[in-house]
């Protein structure tokens, strides 16, 4: 791995680094649920530096991490010609992975010391409340410098929001807070800890191992938020 630091000045260019320099992916290294046994590594440290500051988008050993919810999506096209269709796993395939025997290593190495999200988003309806798969995100930047010299560098602060687009199929979501067990077809333990919407009122599933990997502990969170131990839970889509 090269200690190397890769700055780059926006979002673009960030993912475009991380998708260059990614550890590749082992197809031994799927299991047979389809989910990728290991967090994604870079061999190269990545920083993303705007207007607010720069922030590392790697940790310890490469691993991939402060990617919100579309920026994963955006790797995911990105690695798609190298390792066909990627995904985020939905909380029923999640749970599954806990407490079927070929998701130990997946729930060992991904969910109990990381956190993940589902790829399932909700919104406001007439209803209350509707939730569909991510299929698609747009980016929507805006420059933070108008005017440069000719020897600067013209930067752009971080997307500043995001164009989601969503299938329209059947999510298995908890629907009152506490514990479960079951969702959708799948049965295992887990404890759902609500939805917290952002000001647009959107909020992204997410999920880890909770302490010691016990049960499942699932919640809905703002799609934009970043976290040191947030990771790419990496998935082959279903045939």
């Amino acid at each position: 791995m090269t200690t190397t630091l890769a700055v780059a000045y926006t979002i673009e260019e960030a993912l475009s680094e991380l998708a260059k320099n990614i550890i590749p992916l082992r197809e031994a290294d799927f299991n047979s649920l389809g989910a990728y046994n290991y967090p994604p590594r870079s061999e190269r440290p990545v920083s993303l530096k705007t207007e607010d500051g720069e922030r590392e988008l790697t940790r310890k050993e490469g691993v991939i991490v402060r990617l919100h919810l579309p920026e994963q999506v955006l790797l995911f096209q990105m690695l798609e010609p190298r390792y066909g269709p990627l995904e985020h796993g939905s909380l029923e395939r999640q749970l599954q992975a806990c407490y079927h025997p070929d998701g130990q290593l997946y729930k060992e190495k991904v969910l109990i010391p990381f956190w993940v999200y589902t790829g399932e988003m909700g919104r406001k309806s007439e209803g209350g409340r509707e939730y569909g798969k991510v299929v698609k995100v747009e980016p929507i930047a805006r420059p933070s410098q108008n005017i440069v010299f000719e020897d600067e560098k013209m930067q752009q602060s971080d997307t500043t929001d995001y164009k989601f687009v969503l299938r329209r199929s059947h999510i298995a979501i908890p629907t009152k807070n506490g514990y479960f067990d079951r969702i959708g077809d799948v049965e295992g333990k887990g404890d759902w800890n609500g939805e917290y919407q952002d000001e647009n009122g959107r909020s992204a599933v997410g999920c880890d191992g909770g302490s010691g990997g016990r049960r499942l502990i699932a919640y809905a969170v703002g799609p934009l938020l970043r976290d040191d131990f947030g990771v790419l839970g990496t998935w082959r889509k279903p045939s």
